[in-house]
């Protein structure tokens, strides 16, 4: 967006974007937190961050707008332009993590998901998230995802029963 141009970091936001860029062009891959209260600018934090680093990565960039798993699933697809319709948990990991090879293969970088509006996050789903996060190619991540919501995506995944989610988070 153009307003990026004239945006004035304070010193959370500068801390926020270079904590973020750091560990999403790192080697260690994982689930990224951005969580905040509504109006804080969370959006336009990515917005920025995607411009300074979309040259280095391939980025999926999906808004949680239902709580059904095979339409999740297909969005994360399509914003990595993998046009399939997956119909079932299996179709989507095997298509996906084969996009994602080759992607990592034709152009040599690294995968970033975003996923915003994480509040509407089913914990069903934020169980296949930690699935997608732990995708592998030869010992080699596939994905990381940066996961922005408010505090109470914070206490959802805090209070999750599935230990992997809380292990993935960077």
């Amino acid at each position: 967006p153009l307003y990026s141009e004239f945006f004035w970091a304070g010193e959370n936001q500068k801390a926020a974007l270079g904590g973020m860029r750091k560990n999403i062009l790192a080697n260690n891959h994982g689930v990224i937190l951005l969580a905040g209260e509504e109006g804080q600018g969370k959006t336009t934090l990515i917005d920025i961050l995607v411009g300074r680093i979309q040259s280095e990565l391939n980025i999926g960039r999906i808004t949680v707008e239902s709580d059904e798993k095979i339409s999740f699933l297909n969005a994360i697809c399509k914003s990595f332009g993998l046009n399939i319709i997956a119909t079932s948990k299996v179709d989507f990991i095997l298509s996906f993590t084969n996009h994602l090879t080759q992607l990592l293969k034709n152009t040599k970088k690294k995968s970033l998901l975003i996923i915003e509006n994480g509040k509407h996050l089913t914990d069903e789903l934020l169980e296949d998230l930690a699935q997608v996060a732990n995708l592998e190619e030869k010992g080699r991540k596939l994905v990381t995802i940066l996961l922005v919501g408010d505090r109470s995506l914070v206490k959802k995944i805090e209070e999750s029963p599935n230990p992997t989610l809380r292990e993935s988070l960077l």
